[in-house]
């Protein structure tokens, strides 16, 4: 809904352009009409930082913007297909799995055979002097951080939070997904940029304007181009986490496997 509150405030300004647009700042950055419109966007949304810029420019460079942001629709771009979605719920849910599996094999399965180490006077395999798991301990800090930062970076990206394409947040996701979600953002910005140096694809843009092509009709369709690709990329390297996840597990697996019949091999080996 934030982007329903963004080309409203453009066509509330468009009707009165003679208005002092800081009123509609205002308008747009408050909870006024919030449940017909939605609610102001974060300090950090995209349309906020589109907003900021409008206030910025000229008035009459302003009012051309404002007129071709009122004739954009910027709303149906965003959600992820549900095939993105469900990877994303897949891969928490092994991740809750993994770790209860570990917690349950850290509480109650190890310290009922810790015992047998003892009497047998060795040490537990694979662990460490805490009396950890080294091998699933160094896993599970390996792809955790990493897991958690790449699903709220896609959040943050498709809720259009991350208004800066550069920002450090975003460098989480690998460099194809980043080109993407930056071209979504200079297309966006495109009407508020102020020089070719202010915007990297404006030079083409501006091109593409003066062949008498229509942005207000196109930038929307481009910014869908983009968000598929974002789409496509977010779920080839969902795969390659899923996929990594999934070999985290089963070396998980043998090792609580051959931690538990360690004992066992001991003994052999003394007898």
């Amino acid at each position: 809904m934030t982007w329903d509150r963004f080309h409203f405030a453009c066509r509330r300004q468009l009707r009165a352009p003679q208005a002092d647009f800081a009123d509609t700042l205002r308008y747009f950055r408050s909870d006024q009409d919030a449940d017909l419109i939605g609610p102001p966007p974060s300090p950090k949304a995209l349309p906020e930082r589109i907003m900021a810029r409008l206030a910025a420019l000229p008035d009459e460079q302003r009012n051309r913007a404002i007129a071709l942001y009122a004739q954009m629709d910027f709303t149906g771009a965003a959600p992820l297909p549900r095939k993105v979605l469900r990877s994303v719920a897949y891969l928490i849910i092994l991740s809750l799995v993994f770790g209860g599996m570990t917690s349950v094999y850290a509480l109650y399965v190890m310290p009922s055979i810790a015992p047998l180490f003892t009497d047998l006077g060795a040490t537990p395999p694979g662990y460490g002097a805490f009396g950890l798991p080294t091998l699933p301990l160094l896993l599970t800090v390996a792809i955790a951080p990493i897991a958690g930062l790449t699903l709220y970076t896609l959040h943050r990206c498709c809720t259009l939070d991350l208004s800066d394409p550069g920002s450090g947040l975003i460098r989480v996701l690998p460099p194809f997904i980043r080109r993407r979600y930056a071209n979504i953002v200079h297309l966006a910005t495109y009407p508020v940029s102020l020089s070719p140096a202010d915007n990297p694809l404006a030079s083409r843009l501006d091109a593409l304007a003066g062949e008498g092509i229509d942005l207000a009709d196109e930038l929307p369709r481009m910014i869908q181009h983009q968000w598929t690709g974002f789409a496509q990329g977010a779920q080839r390297y969902l795969n390659v986490l899923l996929a990594a996840a999934a070999v985290i597990i089963l070396l998980t697996i043998s090792f609580y496997v051959s931690s538990a019949y360690a004992p066992l091999f001991i003994m052999e080996s003394l007898v």
